[in-house]
């Protein structure tokens, strides 16, 4: 049963809550979960049909829905940010300690028994040592940072973005060096000048990897992804200095509030579809070697974020409704199950019936609706008996 929208576990009372974002999120988890049953699935096609091939904006929502691990960045930038930007306003500061130990509760105790068992299940599968030392170096997010291989396969396909979130946690305190005394808002500064100086770098590649398994994790790392982070700490710091302004100019707008808010959302909705065809249509790997595209990406997800938080929208319920809501809150169990799930699956399918499950067909779409419904009923159980008792000891934590 769907329930009405409610604060999740892990949440503070004494903090903001955005139903908004949770139902975000569900649409995020949505966009990857479609990205990998339609690689999977084509994987054993006999072409390649995404090569080089710009499809409709629908199709390409799903063919590029990375772009849900860009939404889930853009999320982690507004949401981690917003007790940084108010101790640089003056309120008390973040305990840091207690901010790891926070992130701690909500990532590692999942991640970890995903882990586990994805390298013992590789170890006996193989009988090899490759999936020990890949498993110990994933415990502690160094995946991204040395080739392993398929070691770990299928299991760790979608790990290295925990990875990139990890980093970016790394980096978030920097904020603090941000305050009202003029020696730190110089250090902030110039601490923001060496990050735009690296981020030029990279773009125009003087900051790049000596190999190609290299550079896609440089892509892939905060450097890579840092203007979807910013953005959403950008988003963030404009909703706390100017959010209750905007709301109350925006509802005085007639036209905004007689659909014209509903149309610019779309818009957003539009240009980062019509991006993501862009993308599709260059050769493979070309869209990474010209990395300046996610700063659209990310003013679209940040734009979507601030649409649907100020905004006098007739349509909201289309986003945010408890069917999302659920998507998001279960959509950390989702992510770590549904590729494994996804693929055994599909190839268990093929193998049992010859030249299955290879395009999409009205029995391919039923075969996966059905794997979805597993995946999101599992996750519904992880959620319960793995996720919230940690999330529980995470809200009691002080700021």
């Amino acid at each position: 049963m769907i329930h009405p929208l409610e604060r999740p576990a892990g949440t503070r009372r004494s903090r903001a809550y955005f139903p908004e974002l949770e139902s975000l999120r569900g649409l995020a988890i949505l966009l990857v979960f479609l990205y990998h049953a339609d690689g999977i699935l084509l994987s054993g096609a006999a072409t390649a049909p995404t090569t080089g091939v710009a499809p409709s904006l629908p199709v390409a929502l799903v063919r590029a829905g990375h772009t849900g691990v860009s939404l889930f960045f853009v999320l982690s930038g507004f949401l981690l940010s917003l007790p940084f930007l108010a101790a640089m306003a003056g309120e008390p500061r973040v305990a840091i300690g207690n901010f790891y130990r926070r992130r701690a509760l909500r990532i590692l105790p999942l991640y970890w028994l995903v882990v586990v068992a994805a390298t013992l299940l590789n170890t006996l599968a193989t009988g090899s040592s490759a999936p020990l030392v890949a498993g110990a170096a994933a415990l502690v997010f160094l995946n991204t940072l040395i080739d392993f291989g398929p070691a770990l396969w299928p299991y760790s396909i979608a790990w290295w973005s925990l990875a990139t979130e990890v980093q970016f946690y790394l980096l978030l305190p920097l904020l603090g060096v941000f305050g009202s005394s003029p020696p730190r808002r110089r250090l902030g500064l110039l601490l923001l000048l060496f990050g735009v100086l690296a981020y030029a770098a990279y773009l125009s590649g003087h900051l790049r990897a000596a190999s190609i398994g290299g550079q896609m994790r440089l892509n892939g790392s905060v450097v890579g992804r840092a203007p979807l982070f910013a953005a959403g700490i950008a988003a963030a710091a404009l909703y706390r200095s100017r959010g209750e302004a905007m709301r109350a100019w925006l509802a005085r707008r007639p036209l905004l509030a007689r659909g014209g808010a509903d149309l610019a959302l779309a818009a957003c909705f539009i240009g980062l579809a019509m991006l993501l065809r862009w993308t599709l249509s260059l050769a493979p790997g070309g869209a990474d070697s010209r990395p300046a595209w996610r700063l659209a990406e990310a003013l679209c997800w940040s734009g979507v974020i601030l649409a649907l938080l100020l905004a006098p929208l007739r349509a909201r319920a289309v986003l945010v409704n408890p069917v999302f809501d659920r998507l998001g809150r279960w959509s950390y169990s989702i992510f770590l199950l549904h590729v494994p799930l996804l693929v055994v699956a599909i190839f268990a399918g093929r193998a049992y019936v010859p030249g299955a499950l290879t395009a999409w067909t009205p029995g391919s779409a039923a075969v996966l609706a059905a794997v979805a419904l597993v995946i999101v009923a599992a996750s519904a159980l992880t959620y319960r008996f793995i996720e919230r008792p940690f999330l529980v000891r995470k809200a009691r934590l002080a700021g």
